[in-house]
């Protein structure tokens, strides 16, 4: 099981396009499917982020 911090890591490093998702989940030993799941669900998070702080504005 993965910690909050090492999924970021994966994803950003996935999102960074030194390397190619398919050999980052092999390397990390996780399916794709759950490579995208991650990757989502930080986006989403990004954009409620965004969305609080322009609220505080």
């Amino acid at each position: 099981m993965y910690k909050s911090k090492e999924k970021l890591k994966i994803v950003m490093e996935g999102l960074s396009g030194s390397i190619q998702v398919s050999k980052l989940c092999k390397k990390c030993d996780i399916q794709q499917s759950r490579f995208y799941d991650w990757k989502m669900k930080l986006l989403r998070r990004a954009v409620n982020f965004s969305e609080i702080a322009k609220e505080k504005q």
